[in-house]
């Protein structure tokens, strides 16, 4: 039995460590796609102009990196913290499914996101016409379903905890 807790252990440690370094990549990537787009648009790199689709596509990116970002980070932290608790022992109890739910919720905040900026990108493209645009729709419909299966995985996973806990709570009381 020790070494089977050693182990939960340890995959529980490097899931957190995971979670760190994901969060740290994240960050940095999120960082250089705004700095990315401030320069497309103080220098116009694309030879976009500056018409109405350039400004919609420009906002729907900053929105989306700043909605994403917060949304992620959130998502990443209750994960953290989950495999803490996963960590010491304590696997189905209400603060797991409350983390679960929360990440479910931040990918489907997120799953959203994407699908408006894909929106706010596809009227632009009809209002100011530019082959390039539709470069970025496979990309974001892509991430947007790997969001939502996430959130699906993790409403399961919190719906099966939400039923595990009355019967963890009643072994605890007859222990």
């Amino acid at each position: 039995m020790k070494n089977k807790l050693t182990n939960l252990s340890t995959v529980f440690s490097l899931l957190q460590g995971a979670t760190i370094a994901g969060a740290a990549g994240g960050s940095l990537l999120a960082v250089f796609m705004l700095r990315f787009g401030v320069r497309a648009i103080a220098f116009d790199d694309f030879g976009l102009g500056r018409g109405v689709g350039f400004w919609l596509l420009a906002f729907s990116g900053f929105a989306a990196v700043f909605v994403l970002s917060a949304c992620c980070l959130r998502a990443l932290y209750a994960f953290y913290r989950l495999c803490g608790r996963v960590k010491r022992g304590s696997a189905f109890t209400r603060e797991n499914e409350t983390a679960m739910g929360l990440i479910a919720r931040q990918c489907l905040i997120s799953c959203g996101t994407l699908l408006a900026a894909c929106g706010l990108i596809w009227l632009g493209d009809v209002l100011d016409p530019v082959a390039l645009r539709g470069l970025y729709w496979f990309e974001m419909l892509f991430l947007a379903g790997c969001f939502l299966a996430v959130a699906l995985v993790a409403w399961a996973l919190c719906l099966l905890v939400r039923r595990a806990v009355p019967l963890q709570e009643d072994s605890d009381l007859t222990v």
